[in-house]
């Protein structure tokens, strides 16, 4: 009999990863056309530089090479390598995102639903698909041996990683603004932090399920100040270019 708390959970978390992000594409097709864009590429820009690059890489490439075997033996070094190529895919591919593919979509909002489509695509693949199986598969449920805990976690973080998603694709874009590459290094330089703590941090101090979410909770949270931050930062751009109009 599987218990009602892990049901309660995977229910939880298949709204946060599958629902929400699914909710977010139907706005901006209906009410607000013109985030539309931003919000696809961003989704896009995931895809392609995860699912399409960074993973088969991993997978089927550089798991051949003796090097990476050895890499891989090693916890600490290995989960800075993995943080840095997370890094480099990603906000790489956020760059060319918001350069080549969105020249006329460079605003505060822009940002803001490329971010959301960045995770909204992410939760979707990584954690939606997955409740939504479990949901409907109790011998699955009983097999995988998830707790009431995981069950709720897997939705959780997912939403304490939207305002990270969002956050990276505020830096980028900024950088962008201000035609300075620098910020697009800053970006790749904290990814590789945030992640490489994931795998980490365990290690180092025994951090359980609960531990490792206070830690991306932190970040956060931190990352909610700088996007509140700037929004101040965009608002002053955008009024020193209707003056300069």
């Amino acid at each position: 009999m599987i218990e009602i708390g892990i049901k309660i959970g995977l229910i939880l978390s298949a709204v946060i990863a599958f629902v929400i992000p699914l909710l977010m594409l139907f706005y901006y097709i209906f009410n607000k056309k013109e985030m539309l864009k931003p919000f696809i590429v961003g989704v896009s820009v995931f895809f392609i530089s995860q699912i399409l690059l960074r993973l088969p890489l991993l997978t089927y490439v550089l798991a051949n090479q003796n090097w990476y075997m050895k890499l891989s033996l090693n916890p600490y070094l290995y989960s800075i390598f993995l943080g840095l190529t997370a890094g480099i895919f990603e906000e790489v591919g956020r760059y060319i995102g918001f350069k080549y593919f969105l020249k006329n979509n460079k605003k505060y909002n822009d940002g803001l639903s490329f971010g959301f489509g960045h995770w909204g695509v992410e939760a979707f693949i990584i954690v939606g698909i997955n409740a939504v199986v479990l949901l409907f598969s109790p011998n699955l449920i009983e097999l995988s041996n998830i707790s009431t805990i995981n069950a709720f976690l897997m939705g959780l973080e997912r939403l304490f990683v939207l305002s990270v998603h969002v956050g990276f694709s505020m830096i980028v874009l900024y950088g962008i603004r201000l035609n300075k590459i620098s910020y697009l290094f800053v970006a790749i330089i904290l990814h590789g932090i945030l992640e490489a703590g994931v795998g980490i941090l365990p290690q180092l101090f025994n951090m359980g399920a609960i531990s490792m979410e206070i830690y991306v909770l932190i970040w956060s949270l931190g990352f909610l100040y700088l996007i509140y931050k700037f929004k101040m930062k965009f608002n002053k751009l955008e009024n020193k270019t209707m003056m300069e109009e």
